[in-house]
């Protein structure tokens, strides 16, 4: 279907003289590759949308994009492949994101630039409450402490 209406555009292009017919080939190969890119990161953030995630989802997408490009490594046999295995590893990171926020048990969490602008701008006084409280209750009475917490 992208293939034929790469062709139509073509077509069109061709009729009004925008690139000589040798090129035809190449330019239709271009436009559906262009396509195929569009449909990918539209599907890509309709799942961050609807996972609730959407920016975090952008975030993905642009640090991931360009490794994409430029990085070279796994290709798939065919363009739907790629298509999946991507919704597929975007769908993980963004379900590990979900899984993270349920207050499930931490498991090894890279440190993404989400997570360190977070820790600059989250009050920290709950957090140091808590610690001190902790900390005072396993001190010493005569002010050594006996127990690292």
């Amino acid at each position: 279907m992208l293939e034929r209406f790469a062709g139509w555009l073509v077509g069109r292009m061709l009729a009004s003289q925008a690139f000589p017919k040798e090129d035809a080939p190449l330019v239709s190969f271009g436009i559906v590759q262009g396509l195929r890119t569009l449909i990918e990161i539209i599907l890509l953030l309709c799942t961050g949308l609807f996972m609730n995630l959407f920016w975090q989802g952008v975030v993905i997408l642009l640090a991931f994009m360009p490794l994409r490009i430029y990085a070279g490594g796994y290709h798939a046999r065919t363009p739907m492949q790629c298509a999946v295995k991507t919704w597929l590893l975007f769908f993980g990171i963004l379900f590990f994101k979900v899984f993270q926020q349920a207050n499930q048990p931490k498991i090894l969490v890279p440190a993404t630039p989400e997570r360190i602008v977070h820790h600059f701008f989250e009050d920290h006084r709950e957090t140091q409450k808590a610690y001190h409280a902790a900390y005072s209750a396993h001190a010493h009475p005569h002010g050594r402490n006996w127990r690292c917490v």
